[in-house]
């Protein structure tokens, strides 16, 4: 499969062409998504990707820099949008309730949603790496997702956190230090004791 020109679509998109945003969403959203499933559990990954993206593409005419400052404005938000998302977590919470008692919305649920052996996979693999993350302190796991997610540079994740580059990077290296501590962790992610994939 062929890279997608990100450079060439920002232009595009810049210009107000739908095929450029259309790239962009396809190349970015699955890292946005996996940085916004590591915030935690209580946040509507969907929703908060969709509006990182509607947001900083309205904004996008006055953004400068290219893709790399572009993904990190999208971190950014994302961030933002799922700390919102905790906060309303409850009212999804009693929502979800009231919807469980309504036939017609779970038969559609269930049309329109993968398959439970699909998102129970999804899930589980999910909780593991929450799991394995959760050991960290927050700084930390913020720089391994912004890496592992956002696959950007330790020089953008220090701008985005508002840190050092050599602070970024003792925290990068600390946090993968502190990983190796929990070898049940790892275990269960399976990975091998020596850092061996």
């Amino acid at each position: 499969m062929q890279e997608p020109d990100v450079p060439g679509a920002l232009a595009r998109a810049r210009a107000g062409h739908q095929d450029g945003f259309e790239v962009l969403w396809r190349a970015w959203s699955p890292r946005v998504a996996g940085y916004v499933r590591g915030q935690g559990p209580d946040i509507d990954v969907d929703e908060v990707v969709s509006q990182a993206f509607l947001e900083v593409f309205a904004a996008l005419p006055g953004v400068d820099g290219g893709p790399e400052a572009l993904l990190g404005l999208l971190m950014t938000v994302a961030r933002r949008r799922a700390v919102d998302g905790r906060r309303s977590a409850g009212r999804r919470r009693r929502l979800a309730e009231r919807l469980r008692g309504d036939a017609a919305s779970l038969d559609e649920a269930r049309r329109t949603h993968p398959s439970a052996e699909e998102e129970t996979v999804e899930r589980q693999a999910h909780e593991r790496l929450r799991d394995l993350l959760s050991v960290l302190p927050a700084d930390q796991r913020e720089v391994l997702l912004l890496r592992a997610f956002g696959d950007l540079t330790i020089e953008s994740i220090a701008e985005h956190m508002g840190r050092s580059v050599g602070a970024t990077k003792a925290l990068q290296r600390r946090g993968l230090v502190a990983l190796r501590r929990h070898p049940e962790l790892l275990d269960a992610m399976g990975l091998r004791h020596g850092g061996e994939a």
